[in-house]
């Protein structure tokens, strides 16, 4: 179980790539983007990046679509609390934390 995700281009603000990669991957749009807390992720001795956490409302759920089939096998809607096991190591480190929905 994992969430989308991208890099922060030159000169861009946390939040924009945040509503950016939603959309390239999801066609999903954001309202309302509130930042949720940051994840030290250590993948490997050789593999260490941060997440920039955020949640938001979304304005179009009804439209969810796979724009990465080779990535990601669907797109499925779930309360905190569903999520149980199997998580991508950010989204692991998050629940992890005091944050609210888990």
């Amino acid at each position: 179980m994992a969430v989308t995700g991208g890099w922060i281009e030159l000169g861009e603000s946390p939040e924009q790539p945040a509503s950016r990669e939603v959309v390239e991957e999801t066609r999903l749009g954001l309202d309302e983007l509130r930042f949720v807390g940051l994840t030290n992720n250590k993948f490997s001795d050789q593999d260490q990046f941060i997440s920039i956490n955020f949640e938001s409302k979304c304005s179009n759920p009804e439209q969810t679509h796979n724009r990465e089939p080779g990535r990601c096998k669907q797109w499925i809607w779930m309360q905190g609390q569903e999520l149980q096991n199997n998580l991508y190591l950010p989204l692991q480190l998050l629940k992890d934390t005091d944050y609210q929905p888990f």
